[in-house]
């Protein structure tokens, strides 16, 4: 049986899916490396490897004393 070898950003039996498809999450464009591995870069206040996670704007407070 024949096996295909995919350009890069597509993957499957017959070259059909792309690799991108799905993967990066809250609008965030998704590229292809060497590899033909998908890669997110997450702006400023989104997290996790397919920028799947928003930060909220959070405070962080000091819980030193001061006398």
């Amino acid at each position: 049986m024949p096996a295909c070898r995919c350009p890069n950003g597509f993957t499957g039996a017959n070259c059909w899916k792309r690799v991108c498809d799905g993967y990066c999450k809250n609008g965030v464009p998704c590229t292809v490396n060497s590899g033909n591995q998908p890669n997110c870069r997450c702006p400023d206040g989104i997290d996790g490897e397919r920028c799947q996670y928003r930060r909220e704007n959070t405070v962080q407070l000091s819980l030193s004393v001061c006398v």
